[in-house]
């Protein structure tokens, strides 16, 4: 009788951002996403639990752990899909999709058991359908989460059509510094503001990730989309001038740090394709003084500013030692403001495969902000006509009363942003 060899584990040390994103997961849970999409069309839990053991098949990161071994993270891909939480429940009445995003932020997931999780929550009729996609930000960013949700939703289709898809695994992928040209000179951070105030602090236990949401009509979106093109704005630029003048007006600051997460699939000298699974972004940071300043010139002054430092992102910049990064990271634990201002992660315009089965009506994204760097992170995805906005925060540490009032006066200084133009047109 000849013996079955036994498949070789796929395993890779973490890249620098990948290793960040783990050690600030071990601040309860800090980084970890939630994507919903939100559908109608029948999907019956047994679907669901057979398409996402395929999905786990396929995709080395999707059965991998992080374990340390050697002074160093590490992606170990031997996960049996039986240690994955693929769960179906009716929807509880009343619940917000904020609500749902904010439960699965807070229920943290264990890295040296798996990085990823699936909750289906449906109508008692099984007509409409919320499925919540959990990830360790050490394995997906914005693009391969709705790559993930594209193709689990593929996956269900074809098997009720009677297909059976491929379950052919697809190579581990390589860390984004793979893909990166050498550094030409460190990237400058700006210089620090004093920390955000507001801070109400509570040991890391007992911190929770608030998340309020604004959804913005197709008008409104589609007005802020012509008028942001007009001025030479990226939309992302109009939203960062809106949320640091909100944040202005709140006394966050004279000065204020805003962080953004900036894609480098296209940027990187070896360009990532759409369907490589990881994580493959950068964090550019940027200084502005808000006192007294328009939106439109805190955008067109943001704008200048992160294009400059772009070129730098795509470097590969000097490592750090596991140790050295993990004691800067674990001293949020006591900190005393929110040391790192403010932060915008943009995803775009988030599409999805056609359906014949599915039709897609809602999407949003929100991640774990409980180490309490940032005092609120905000979330943009444009779905269909219309753009959400996930306002994320630390709390108790950030009051969730300031959070809303910061949510106002961002949606009402948008509108007067457009009421403004239309005056001058």
């Amino acid at each position: 009788m000849i013996a079955t060899p036994t498949p070789t584990v796929q395993s890779r040390p973490l890249g620098q951002i990948e290793t960040s994103m783990a050690l600030m997961h071990e601040l309860n849970g800090s980084t970890q996403t939630v994507s919903l999409l939100s559908f109608t069309g029948t999907l019956s839990a047994a679907t669901l639990h057979a398409a996402a053991q395929t999905l786990h098949l396929r995709h080395p990161l999707l059965h991998s752990r992080i374990v340390e071994q050697a002074q160093a993270l590490h992606f170990k891909a031997d996960v049996p899909f039986s240690q994955i939480r693929v769960q179906s429940h009716t929807l509880p009445t009343g619940h917000s999709p904020a609500t749902l995003l904010q439960r699965q932020l807070d229920s943290v997931l264990d890295a040296q058991r798996q990085l990823w999780r699936l909750l289906l929550l449906s109508t008692p009729d099984r007509s409409h359908h919320h499925l919540l996609l959990t990830c360790h930000h050490a394995i997906t960013d914005a693009v391969s989460l709705t790559q993930l949700l594209g193709e689990l939703l593929s996956l269900c289709e074809s098997q009720q059509f009677g297909a059976h898809p491929s379950e052919q695994q697809v190579p581990l992928a390589a860390a984004l510094e793979d893909h990166l040209a050498p550094a030409r000179e460190p990237i400058q951070p700006c210089v620090t503001p004093a920390a955000v105030g507001f801070f109400h602090n509570e040991p890391l236990a007992r911190r929770r990730t608030g998340v309020r949401r604004l959804v913005l009509d197709s008008a409104t979106s589609r007005e802020l989309r012509q008028l942001a093109k007009a001025q030479g704005l990226s939309l992302n630029s109009l939203f960062a001038g809106a949320l640091l003048k909100a944040a202005g007006e709140l006394d966050f600051g004279t000065q204020i740090r805003i962080n953004t997460a900036v894609s480098l699939r296209r940027r990187a000298a070896r360009p990532i394709g759409h369907e490589a699974i990881g994580c493959f972004i950068g964090v550019a940071n940027q200084c502005l003084q808000v006192e007294g300043r328009s939106l439109l010139s805190l955008a067109i002054d943001y704008q200048r500013q992160l294009q400059a430092s772009l070129p730098a992102q795509a470097e590969r910049q000097p490592g750090q030692g596991l140790e050295a990064m993990r004691s800067r990271i674990q001293s949020l634990r006591s900190q005393q403001g929110f040391l790192h201002g403010i932060a915008l992660t943009n995803h775009g315009e988030i599409r999805f495969p056609q359906y014949r089965e599915f039709q897609l009506f809602d999407y949003a994204n929100a991640a774990s902000r409980v180490a309490g760097n940032f005092a609120v992170a905000l979330h943009i995805t444009g779905f269909g006509e219309s753009l959400s906005l996930c306002f994320t925060f630390p709390t108790p540490l950030m009051d969730e009363a300031c959070i809303g009032l910061l949510q106002r006066k961002l949606h009402q200084g948008l509108l007067d942003f457009i009421s403004a133009a239309e005056v001058v047109s």
